[in-house]
């Protein structure tokens, strides 16, 4: 997938980096560079090491990878960076957001579709989120190139691409994005420019530069922005039909009765509630998405998601204190550095002044989209905040004065350290090339056994014989996967969910227990369990699978329709009847439950209990009121037979059916009802039965 692709680049390419710079280090005894801010990653590197021992182990120990991954990227920029090195980094920031934008453009305006992503245009990322806070970074990056360019060719081949990254994003229509990109545009960064203009090369601009550099910038956004979209399945967002209209319509919509900000503020509620249950140690590094079934609120639900979308409160609900002393690190390190950037008169500091400002601002679009989603924990991204702390902090050091508790200090250095490490960078690189090729074959084959089992469920003959051999691969590519990536819930879930509906229940029970393995919490891998264990004959494991939904939520009712199913299966119609009343009491309408509660109240001659459970059924599934009626129907043809009432609802089955297909309703009601019906010689071709 393409983010597990980003992350694995990050994470060889900064650790095939470290090697390179520790090689050439490995006879250094000077100090190098350290800073105050180091202690941010550096914190969360350490407890998520600890939290491994007694939380989530492999979701702690992911933690510490990214963590320690971002802190070496940091590190490295620290002991590298010089004042020249940043133009060049200007330069690869931009142009990846250049390229990055084109393939979105494409999406946009012609429905590119090479490989399977969520909402477009992703460009290059699974959803349009993740491509947007990407971007969104990088723009303050593009705009020091822009204000550094001297000759009128840079000037104008900038003044195009910097218009362009900002159609790319306005086609995003992602929020968050846009407020950052509208403040840096047309506040931040103006002002800033105006400020340093006698650092920048546009202080010097002529007239003709500065009405080219204008000119080209508003009519590539205005020309490349009015360009109608020709993705159909933007078209039917209807958000706005070319770049600029959505973005205006997306950033107008912003509001406290925003459907995805109520979302947002449900996360935030449930996670604060995570908070207080766990104030100290938090629930353990990464354990978010484990915990979250503790303190979800039942009555209103939760996304089924690995994330709170506030990187900050998430943050704190995870390491606790540790993670409340992270963010103290970073936001006293940050604010001393825009401190230091707009006090410091310094002739070094004026000159240091735009790429700081530069590396700020892009830390603040970070510090937003992070309020309202999770690009800490995407590659591209993270990678991006650990470089703009580089950037700052490299600055820090450039401008000398005394070592600072909370800016650059030296690291004693000696010639062991720079061998050992460049050792551990070399074995580091060797496993995350080792760690790339397995998670490509796990998420392979999990792709392939969620699309086998599309396929499958699309053809609307699941059932047929023809696609044994084709279940029987999705089966054999769903247990690899499993086997390689266990806690991979997000691509292990839908297969399972396909198992359950061809009613293949031991293996649908096999797929379920390994999800509730991975996410211990989690009522819905524990119902499908029941379910299936339920479903396969197994009442023992089914009503272990209940009693352990009922330990870890109390309040929750939704064990009750797997009980419902197994009574009715044990033929303990009463106790069926009874919980299924109850059930319903605290609003729960599954399925299965409904049928079989229909099923023991008939055969316990609970005819109005049954009436009750196959009316709650037709309203909540509206496309199987034609059967309920037929199935109530027939109910009070039997027993105490009620046959007016009978052919009350046998009439009402006709009425909402097709003139068509009437007649082959007329098997499935008895021979004595047709001619009130309307089929005195039963149906058209068969003669009188």
């Amino acid at each position: 997938m393409q983010d597990t692709l980003k992350g694995a680049v990050v994470a060889l390419l900064t650790l095939v980096g470290a090697f390179a710079f520790f090689w050439r280090q490995r006879d250094r005894r000077d100090p190098l560079r350290w800073h105050f801010l180091l202690w941010f990653p550096l914190i969360l590197f350490l407890y998520a090491l600890g939290s491994m021992a007694w939380s989530h182990t492999y979701l702690a120990g992911v933690e510490a990878v990214r963590w320690f991954l971002a802190g070496l990227l940091f590190w490295l920029g620290l002991n590298t960076l010089s004042r020249e090195r940043v133009g060049l980094l200007a330069w690869g920031i931009h142009l990846g957001a250049v390229g990055a934008g084109v393939w979105a453009a494409l999406q946009f305006w012609f429905d590119l579709n090479l490989f399977a992503q969520g909402p477009n245009p992703g460009s290059t990322f699974v959803n349009r989120n993740f491509f947007a806070e990407f971007v969104a970074c990088t723009i303050p990056f593009g705009a020091l190139l822009l204000a550094r360019a001297r000759s009128m060719k840079q000037v104008g081949l900038l003044a195009v691409t910097n218009g362009f990254v900002l159609v790319a994003l306005m086609m995003t229509g992602t929020r968050s994005a846009l407020a950052t990109m509208w403040f840096n545009v047309l506040v931040l960064l103006p002002a800033a420019g105006w400020w340093l203009r006698g650092q920048l090369a546009l202080g010097a601009w002529t007239p003709g530069q500065r009405l080219l550099a204008g000119g080209l910038l508003l009519a590539t956004v205005g020309g490349l922005g009015a360009i109608p979209a020709g993705n159909p399945k933007l078209l039917a967002e209807q958000r706005g039909g070319h770049a600029l209209e959505r973005a205006f319509t997306r950033t107008g919509s912003i509001g406290l009765g925003d459907e995805s900000l109520g979302f947002r503020f449900l996360f935030l509620r449930e996670t604060a509630a995570m908070v207080r249950a766990n104030p100290v140690a938090g629930v353990g590094a990464g354990a978010w998405e484990v915990a979250v079934p503790l303190t979800q609120d039942l009555k209103v639900g939760i996304e089924n998601h690995g994330y709170a979308h506030n990187e900050f409160v998430q943050l704190l609900a995870e390491y606790g204190l540790a993670g409340a002393a992270a963010l103290f690190v970073l936001l006293a390190g940050v604010l001393r550095a825009v401190w230091m950037t707009a006090t410091d008169r310094r002739t070094d500091a004026l000159a240091e002044a735009p790429i700081r400002v530069t590396a700020l601002a892009s830390l603040g679009a970070l510090a937003v989209t992070s309020a309202l989603g999770f690009p800490w924990h995407m590659g591209s991204t993270l990678a991006m905040g650990a470089l703009c702390l580089a950037v700052i902090a490299a600055s820090d050091a450039r401008l000398g004065g005394r070592p600072s508790r909370v800016g650059a200090s030296v690291l004693v250095w000696r010639a062991s350290y720079g061998q050992l490490m460049a050792l551990v960078t070399l074995v580091g690189s060797l496993l995350a090339v080792y760690v790339s090729v397995q998670a490509a074959q796990a998420e392979w084959r999990l792709v392939r056994a969620a699309r086998l089992g599309q396929l499958v469920s699309g053809s609307g003959d699941a059932d047929h014989p023809k696609w044994n051999e084709t279940k029987a691969s999705m089966l054999s590519a769903l247990r690899e996967g499993v086997a390689l990536a266990p806690n991979y819930r997000v691509l292990i879930q839908p297969p399972v969910e396909q198992l359950t509906r061809w009613r293949d229940w031991k293996n649908a029970a096999w797929g379920w227990e390994a999800l509730s393995a991975a996410r211990p919490y989690a009522l819905p891998p524990m119902l499908g369990a029941a379910r299936a264990r339920a479903m396969s004959g197994e009442p023992a494991k089914a009503q272990a699978w209940i009693d352990k939904v009922r330990k870890t939520r109390p309040d929750s009712p939704a064990w009750m329709g797997i009980a419902v199913v197994m009574a009715a299966q044990a033929r303990d119609d009463l106790r069926a009847v009874e919980l299924a009343t109850e059930a319903i009491g605290k609003g729960l309408d599954d399925f299965a439950m409904l049928n079989a509660a229909f099923e023991a109240a008939w055969r316990a001659s609970r005819h109005d209990a049954a009436q009750v459970f196959m009316e709650k059924r037709m309203d909540a599934y509206p496309s199987t009121r034609q059967a309920g009626l037929i199935l109530l129907g027939n109910m009070f043809t039997t027993g105490t037979r009620q046959p007016q009432r009978a052919l009350t609802y046998f009439k009402a089955a006709m009425a909402i059916s097709a003139p068509a297909e009437r007649a082959s309703l007329l098997p499935r009601i008895p021979p004595v009802y047709w001619a009130d019906l309307g089929f005195p010689n039963g149906a058209p071709g068969a003669g009188v039965r």
